[in-house]
This record gives C-alpha cells, sequence and structure tokens, in this order.
C-alpha cells in the first residue's frame, strides 16, 4: 500500500540535504517486509479480511522525523490505536 505490494512492505524515504542543511539534493529511498503488522491473523495476510484494517496497521504517508524532532509519541499513537493488535 502506498508504495509496496501489500501492508507488511514499509518503505521509508529520507531526504539528504546539502552541507549547509538548505536545500534537499536527492531522497534516499528503503523498503524492508515486516514479518507482521497486526490485523486478524499472524503474517497480516488473512484471506479472510474484508478491510485493510484486518489486515494490520496502515502507514499511510507517516511522517517520522519533523524538523529534527522523532515523532514519538504519534508514532506511538499509530501503532496502538488500532482494532487489532
Amino acid at each position: 500500500y502506498n508504495g509496496g505490494t501489500h501492508l507488511p512492505d514499509i518503505t521509508v524515504v529520507t531526504p539528504v540535504f546539502d552541507d549547509a542543511q538548505s536545500e534537499i539534493l536527492f531522497w534516499a529511498a528503503s523498503r524492508g517486509h515486516h514479518a507482521d503488522v497486526g490485523g486478524t491473523a499472524p503474517g497480516s495476510m488473512t484471506p479472510l479480511a474484508t478491510t485493510v484494517d484486518e489486515e494490520g496497521v496502515l502507514f499511510d504517508n507517516f511522517r517520522i522525523v519533523n524538523r529534527g524532532r522523532f515523532r514519538e509519541t504519534e508514532l506511538e499513537a499509530l501503532l496502538t490505536d488500532h482494532p487489532y493488535p
């Protein structure tokens, strides 16, 4: 979803700045497949799912760091405010 073929494929995109930290030179992307991102079945890939929530946590364009600050509280809310563990 949004960068992967299914929820367990999570993509992180990071800007790389010049030495003065004033201009983005390019973007680096990395993708990893995770064994489980929640949902109604282990592995987050149940064929019985009728909604995306049943497949696990949906990371929909979430900003992890904003202006140098790690958004831990917001990330924790994203990971825990979900109908399925």
